[in-house]
């Protein structure tokens, strides 16, 4: 079974050494709360570690498409009734 990173990034590149901009560029990184797929290897696990501090990861079974990913980060849509306002 192929295992993949699932990384995000959760820190901003601006400041950083041009060599770990080009790494998560490499990595499809272009904003935060940008996520992206890699298969589990040597050399993604390499560059996901030079940016340790920036980014999130987790290992998935399958990649998600851009529109799933979407779905599952958007609110729910209205309002909830935490407590009754009758209520004491």
């Amino acid at each position: 079974m192929n295992m993949w990173f699932r990384v995000t990034q959760k820190r901003s590149v601006i400041g950083l050494p041009k060599r770990l901009r080009e790494t998560a560029l490499a990595l499809g990184l272009k904003k935060r709360g940008r996520i992206t797929y890699h298969p589990v290897n040597r050399e993604n696990a390499g560059q996901i570690l030079t940016l340790k501090e920036l980014v999130e990861v987790q290992i998935v079974d399958k990649p998600l498409e851009r529109h799933q990913e979407t779905l599952l980060k958007r609110r729910p849509s209205g309002y909830t009734v935490e407590k009754p306002a009758n209520s004491q």
